[in-house]
C-alpha cells in the first residue's frame, strides 16, 4: 500500500492578522464599543421615557397646540408603552451585539444590522417626508407666529 502525504494547508500571515477599523482598533473591540455605546444611550432614552410617563400620569390627554386632536389618555399610554417595548427590543439585540462580537458567534451579530438598515430606510423616508413638506410646514410658521414665541 502506498503511502499518500497529506498536506494540511496553513492559513496565510495575512489572513491571521488582526483586521483594523477607525482609530486603528481591532474590528471586534470596535464593535464592542458601540455595542457598549449604544447600550447606554438606549438606557438612558428607556429611563428618561418611562420617567415621564410616571411623573406626567395626569397630564397624558393634555396637549396645548392640538387642542382639536381627540386622543385619550388609554391611548397616548398605549403609544408609550408600544415605544417602551420597541426599546427594550432594541435593547435585548445590542445586547446580543455585544455578546456575539465577545464570543465571534456572527448569529448574535445579524439582527443589529438589520436593525441599522431598517433605522437608515427609516430616517430617508422621514428626510423625504420633510422635504416634500416643506411648503406647508413654511405656510404654518407664517400663518402661527403664536406657536413660535419665546
Amino acid at each position: 500500500m502506498k503511502e499518500e502525504n497529506i498536506r494540511i494547508q496553513s492559513i496565510s500571515d495575512e489572513r491571521m492578522k488582526p483586521t483594523r477599523c477607525c482609530l486603528c482598533m481591532d474590528v471586534r473591540l470596535a464593535t464592542v464599543l458601540i455595542g457598549l455605546f449604544c447600550m447606554a444611550v438606549n438606557a438612558a432614552g428607556f429611563i428618561a421615557s418611562t420617567t415621564v410617563i410616571l411623573k406626567n400620569k395626569e397630564k397624558l390627554g393634555e396637549w396645548k397646540y392640538f387642542s382639536n386632536v381627540k386622543q385619550t389618555s388609554t391611548s397616548h399610554a398605549v403609544d408609550q408603552l408600544i415605544g417602551l417595548s420597541v426599546t427594550s427590543i432594541c435593547f435585548v439585540i445590542i445586547i446580543a451585539l455585544v455578546y456575539g462580537a465577545i464570543k465571534r458567534k456572527s448569529n448574535y451579530i445579524l439582527p443589529f444590522f438589520c436593525l441599522q438598515v431598517f433605522d437608515a430606510t427609516v430616517t430617508l423616508m422621514v428626510a423625504a417626508t420633510m422635504i416634500s413638506y416643506a411648503p406647508q410646514v413654511k405656510y404654518f410658521i407664517e400663518n402661527h407666529p403664536e406657536v413660535y414665541e419665546c
